[in-house]
């Protein structure tokens, strides 16, 4: 896990914001009507009483890149510290308490990488200070989703990974 920090875009106003479109990768997001960007879902994974904003992979593209998690600094006018946690094409992530500690974790499920479906998902645990960058693999293959739920009942969530099979071995025949 790396702690880099990167220049960062900034628009102010839902005049500025208003002639701008959210591509799919902003499906998730809006501007209210004083011009601020807010997410639909929010998360604060560091637990500094901030939302902060993930980002696993851009939609349609098949990289093999990290997830990077953007963490508000205290001034708004100071460049926002990049965390670093390595997948393998990061197509969905959710951020839950997975195991019940009060601290969000972070689920990263990778589908396919243009090379392969068989890769592995991940929970990144949570802690005190946020994502330790310690994490669980979850054997999966073609994995495009998480959702969590107690489906027996038991008082502890149970992860369900949809799943979809694309053969990059095998061009087909017509």
């Amino acid at each position: 896990m790396s702690q880099t920090i990167e220049p960062a875009w900034v628009h102010r106003g839902f005049e500025a914001f208003s002639r701008g479109a959210f591509d799919n990768g902003g499906d998730n997001l809006y501007v209210n009507a004083k011009g601020i960007i807010e997410m639909i879902h929010r998360f604060d994974v560091n637990n500094d009483g901030h939302v902060d904003i993930i980002f696993p992979n851009a939609h349609g593209y098949l990289e093999r890149g990290p997830t990077w998690i953007y963490t508000q600094p205290s001034d708004k006018n100071e460049v926002w510290p990049r965390q670093t946690l390595p997948n393998d094409s990061g197509w969905m992530s959710r951020a839950v308490d997975v195991d019940g500690d009060g601290y969000l974790d972070l689920i990263v499920v990778n589908g396919e990488n243009g090379v392969t479906s068989e890769l592995d998902s991940y929970i990144y645990w949570g802690g005190p200070d946020g994502l330790s960058g310690e994490r669980t693999v979850l054997p999966t293959v073609g994995a495009y989703d998480v959702t969590t739920v107690d489906g027996h009942g038991t008082g502890r969530l149970d992860l369900i990974l949809p799943s979809a099979w694309f053969d990059h071995h095998n061009p087909g025949v017509s």
